[in-house]
């Protein structure tokens, strides 16, 4: 089986909300198979991962959105045309299995966390 190198760069994420009204969380800590900002890597469905911190105490994560997009103009606009998990009602936030598109070698992703 060939290696395929994916390149995902990791840019600034949006914001997370809980039910109780919208409550601003930090994101922090964007990991792909554990890397910041890796060059490439040989996982063709890489697990997403991200860390989040409130100024709240009691505050957690209950639903989260990733996009996937091949440019950051695309997610800019919020449209993951690799990859739009939708709303997913769920407190987890640690290896998140890629499953958009397939990828290609040398392609680069970008991604964030809503």
């Amino acid at each position: 089986m060939k290696n395929i190198i994916i390149l995902i760069n990791i840019i600034a994420l949006a914001f997370l909300s809980c039910n109780k009204g919208f409550s601003q969380f930090e994101v922090s800590d964007l990991t792909c198979e554990y890397l910041k900002n890796p060059i490439g890597i040989d996982i063709l469905a890489p697990r997403l991962s991200w860390k989040l911190t409130s100024g709240e105490r009691g505050q957690k994560q209950t639903a989260y959105r990733v996009l996937v997009a091949s440019s950051e103009a695309q997610l800019a606009d919020n449209t993951g045309d690799l990859w739009d998990t939708g709303k997913i009602e769920s407190g987890q936030s640690v290896h998140i299995e890629y499953n958009g598109k397939p990828l290609q070698s040398r392609m680069q992703c970008y991604w964030k966390v809503m």
